[in-house]
């Protein structure tokens, strides 16, 4: 189960690190200086951003583990 945190954990970062980069430095940095190609950058990011969370919401799903308990 452990394991399976730190893959939902590392892919959230991923996902938290991603967003601020994207909104502050070119959204907000870049909105007026006239790129004709950012709105197709923030449209790959916002996709590969959905991708993240796909991702994530799939390795976060429940997964069968077995467990056996024995004698000391």
């Amino acid at each position: 189960m452990a394991k399976q945190a730190i893959g939902v954990h590392v892919l959230t970062l991923k996902r938290g690190e991603m967003h601020p980069i994207r909104w502050k430095q070119l959204q907000v940095g870049l909105q007026d200086d006239n790129l004709t190609r950012l709105p197709g950058v923030l449209e790959g990011l916002d996709a590969m951003e959905a991708q993240l969370a796909a991702q994530q919401k799939a390795a976060a799903q429940p997964v069968v583990c077995q467990y056996e308990l024995t004698p000391e």
